[in-house]
């Protein structure tokens, strides 16, 4: 998160694949919450999750998930849409 605000990133990308990804998520959120980044910047989670947990790691904020099966061109669409859309609602 420090090297996201020094940075000034449009999105944050993290992978699991060892489990315990909805902690991890909800640890990242609360680290960027606490950081005033979490409303302008994107957050994505790619790896091997259950896909029972995707919904969930949405609802807690993370714009997409990836499983080990999203394709190079469906990954790179959601992340563009997904900040093109952040944009937006920043600038509104």
């Amino acid at each position: 998160i420090e090297a996201a605000v020094q940075e000034s990133v449009d999105a944050v990308g993290i992978s699991t694949y060892c489990g315990g990804e909805l902690a991890l998520g909800s640890e990242l959120l609360q680290a960027a919450e606490e950081k005033g980044i979490k409303e302008h910047t994107v957050f994505l989670m790619g790896g091997i999750f259950p896909p029972k947990n995707a919904p969930k790691l949405k609802e807690i904020g993370f714009s997409a998930t990836f499983p080990p099966s999203a394709t190079k061109e469906e990954i790179v669409s959601s992340i563009e849409n997904a900040v093109t859309s952040k944009r937006r609602v920043s600038t509104d």
